[in-house]
């Protein structure tokens, strides 16, 4: 009976053992890039990235997964002036970001206030040089034209105002991660610049001059085609000549009646011309 008690005990032992140790060990279920954080009371004490077994102290300790996901800051409807006293909008304007999988990295997006707070203070910063290049005298842009064919040089641009502001680190080799913004524990990885568009006067201005464009070519089209039917009619004789106006006069009046837009080819107008000579027969 007492070596019964003693296993009973042993196997207690063992089971409460394992239990505490169990109490102390963390096994996340997640994918890597992931961050794992440990506050105690409220303060970060440990970050680990990726999954791993960790230990920590029940109910004084608090662990939290931050999963490193790629995150976006979209300005929409920009307005912006050249110096041509001209305005335009940014219809959209996207910066990609992504959390940098390192410990001090993930203390600084946290201190950052995450997604939202990189987000808020970027986000002047953006807006603040787009509307300084767009505007800066004896550079490009300096016309709306010129503005609607600038996306590349703003990139850049954007690129190197925010790696001055927020700590940037540009990699060594092209193979190398993204831009690294440090302040905020974040790559910057693609800066896209959307449809830039200008006023609705310029808007209004560039319709009128399209509409102008395709009413001069179809009058120079209209001029060509008479100048080809004079051509035509050019070396025809006196009867032939007359049977030609009758035929334009059928035309107009059938035209007329229709209430319809007199239009005859030339091919047409030369083929009905022809036959009807024929009918008439005889000679000059």
């Amino acid at each position: 009976m007492i070596k019964i008690a003693l296993i009973l005990m042993i196997v207690a032992a063992t089971a409460w053992l394992i239990s505490l140790i169990l109490s102390l060990v963390y096994e996340p279920d997640i994918d890597p890039p992931t961050a794992l954080i440990i506050r105690r009371f409220g303060e970060i004490v440990w970050v680990g990235i990726g999954s791993s077994w960790i230990i920590k102290i029940p109910k004084i300790d608090t662990i939290e997964e931050l999963k490193l996901n790629r995150f976006q800051l979209d300005i929409k409807d920009l307005k912006v002036t050249t110096p041509d006293n001209v305005s335009s909008t940014f219809k959209k304007v996207t910066i990609e970001l992504r959390p940098i999988p390192e410990k001090e990295a993930v203390v600084k997006f946290l201190e950052s206030g995450k997604n939202d707070g990189i987000t808020k203070s970027i986000l002047p910063i953006t807006e603040q040089e787009i509307r300084q290049w767009a505007r800066a005298p004896g550079q490009k842009p300096e016309t709306w034209e010129e503005l609607q064919s600038s996306q590349y040089d703003l990139e850049e641009k954007l690129k190197e105002r925010l790696i001055k502001a927020c700590g940037g680190e540009i990699p060594e080799t092209a193979t190398a991660a993204g831009t690294k913004l440090n302040n905020y524990g974040v790559f910057l990885d693609t800066i896209a610049i959307g449809e830039i568009e200008p006023d609705a006067e310029i808007n209004k201005a560039k319709d009128s001059e399209a509409k102008e464009s395709l009413e001069r070519r179809a009058e120079l089209e209209n001029v060509k085609t008479k100048i080809m039917i004079a051509k035509e009619i050019a070396p025809l004789k006196p009867k032939e000549l007359k049977a030609y106006k009758m035929v334009k006069e059928m035309e107009i009046l059938e035209a007329g009646k229709s209430g319809g837009i007199y239009k005859i080819s030339l091919e047409g107008l030369t083929g009905i011309a022809k036959r009807l000579i024929g009918g008439l027969g005889g000679t000059e």
